[in-house]
């Protein structure tokens, strides 16, 4: 189930980035001839287009995924096999919440970036001087600023998916929930994404080689299909690995904080032998 809603996500953004590739390629022409694309605008954008809309599609589904890894995840550590409707049932109708919860946290990110560049162009304004100063001060910042509000907000989807709580209860209750466990799971996320990273870039490159080959042969939309399937095949892998590490460390941390592990013992007891 996991693997289609991701299927699905890609093949709709990779629809919608070709619906506006036509923008991008618009944006390619107006580039001096010396950036290389004269002739090839609208296949760059195509490509470019097509990825960016997958990017940003999966981006929206992997709190679902994350979601549906939880709840079947939280009957596996009974001894329970979840079955498909048994998981859609629980996360289907918290999905629009699972996917609110992203666009938030982009929509947080996208403010947070945009204060930052005026802080830095005002600087500019008043001081050169001040203007690099304030760099050097931005660019830190963002990314403690990521990294904190990535960690303590990571395990509001498996939440969202599992608890049942309202929206907003349920963002307190992970940010009160993974207070004195930061440094824990910002290692064990960073680690994840290396692993992530490498793995990807496994993935990815013999399909991105074989796209771009087909490209330089005017092949353009043998390159966006092997492009996309690429990043299909890579983001199904990724997205699985992921989500199952967030839904194992929200019930781990559950267990070290309300003690949830003497919970799952008593309605393992409950259920029949396998």
């Amino acid at each position: 189930m996991s693997t289609l809603v991701v299927v699905v996500a890609t093949v709709v953004g990779a629809l919608l980035g070709y619906a506006f590739s036509g923008y991008v390629a618009d944006a390619f022409a107006t580039l001096p001839s010396e950036a290389g694309f004269t002739g090839l605008e609208n296949d760059f954008a195509t490509m470019y287009a097509t990825v960016a809309g997958t990017g940003i599609a999966t981006g929206l589904a992997t709190p679902i995924v994350s979601g549906l890894l939880t709840v079947s995840i939280g009957q596996s550590v009974i001894g329970r096999r979840a079955t498909v409707s048994e998981v859609w049932a629980q996360v289907g109708r918290r999905a629009w919440f699972l996917v609110g919860f992203s666009l938030l946290l982009g929509l947080a990110m996208v403010l947070f970036i945009t204060v930052l560049v005026l802080l830095v162009v005002l600087a500019f304004a008043v001081d050169p001087g001040l203007g690099a100063f304030a760099v050097l001060l931005a660019v830190p910042a963002y990314l403690v600023g990521i990294v904190w509000v990535g960690t303590r907000t990571g395990l509001v989807p498996p939440a969202l998916a599992l608890e049942g709580q309202p929206f907003w209860s349920t963002v307190a209750r992970v940010w009160r929930l993974t207070r004195g466990s930061f440094w824990r799971l910002f290692g064990i996320y960073l680690l994840a994404y290396v692993v992530v990273y490498v793995v990807a870039q496994l993935v990815v490159t013999p399909f991105s080689l074989v796209g771009g080959i087909a490209l330089a042969a005017g092949q353009a939309f043998v390159s966006n299909l092997v492009t996309t399937l690429g990043v299909a095949v890579s983001t199904i892998a990724l997205t699985l690995f992921l989500g199952s590490i967030v839904a194992l460390l929200y019930i781990d941390v559950r267990m070290r904080r309300e003690g949830l592990d003497v919970e799952l013992a008593a309605a393992a007891s409950e259920q029949p032998p396998a």
